[in-house]
């Protein structure tokens, strides 16, 4: 799943200051950038920013 965000790296920021875990830096994609995380439930899902 993909869940699109404004700002990749303060999303990013926050996950971490929330105890959540990214699983892989950032990268190019689809025109845009995106992350995958794992909130502190153990979910997994991908952050995406576009262009």
């Amino acid at each position: 799943m993909y869940v699109v965000v404004a700002d990749l790296d303060a999303a990013l920021a926050q996950v971490r200051a929330l105890k959540g875990e990214v699983l892989t830096e950032p990268r190019s994609a689809g025109g845009g950038k995106f992350a995958v995380i794992r909130d502190p439930a153990g979910a997994v899902l991908s952050l995406y920013q576009t262009g």
